[in-house]
């Protein structure tokens, strides 16, 4: 089981569009929880260059995007990336996001890209992702057994097409009746506390 006092960072992109090879995240929040004390929360915001122009109106919709606020706060990709990773990097951290196998850490990438850094996965094998525990959960799956790692059995349900159960955010939320907010869903820091919640749940229900 994860010791009471494990530390977490959890975190979430806000991206252009969904294309998994090319897109940016212009935004990144975290927060940083030592057990289930909440101790920092991070909202950043990354120069791209035109994005206001990249964004489709649904899209700032969706992410409550608000271009005064974000030119006022936004800084370089290097400043931003070099704070997030001294918590990503870190062994001491277990990392946690909803959906972050599928999508989030291959954004993270892209930024990484964008700096003229090579690709970098080493947290991978520290990473939780609260979509593939929900669907173990509602499926009724088992947890890995001793010959198994964690982030292979995590990648094994997510990769199982006879699995149906939603494993949304939202649906997550309330299946676990954690308190949901469609108004403030896929704002930043919202939606990062909102996933330790639901992981927090998760994580006793499947005894982890």
């Amino acid at each position: 089981m994860l010791p009471p006092y494990q530390k977490y960072i959890i975190w979430d992109c806000e991206t252009e569009r969904l294309n998994l090879h090319y897109n940016l995240p212009w935004e990144l929040s975290w927060v940083i929880y030592n057990g289930n004390k909440l101790i920092s929360e991070h909202e950043r915001f990354i120069d791209i260059p035109d994005l206001s122009a990249k964004l489709s109106p649904i899209v700032k919709k969706l992410t409550h995007f608000n271009e005064e606020r974000y030119n006022d706060l936004k800084k370089p990709a290097a400043a931003i990336y070099e704070e997030f990773n001294s918590y990503l990097s870190d062994k001491n951290y277990i990392n946690i996001g909803q959906n972050i196998l599928n999508f989030d850490i291959y954004i993270l990438n892209n930024l990484r890209r964008f700096m003229g850094l090579s690709s970098d996965y080493n947290y991978l094998d520290r990473s939780i992702d609260t979509r593939p525990l929900g669907i173990a959960w509602k499926e009724g799956l088992p947890k890995p057994n001793n010959n198994e790692s964690f982030i292979n059995w995590q990648y094994k349900i997510l990769n199982d097409r006879n699995l149906k159960a939603k494993a949304s955010l939202k649906a997550l939320a309330k299946a676990l009746n954690v308190k949901y907010s469609a108004e403030k869903h896929h704002s930043g820091i919202y939606d990062v506390k909102l996933t330790f919640d639901v992981f927090w749940e998760l994580k006793n229900k499947l005894s982890l």
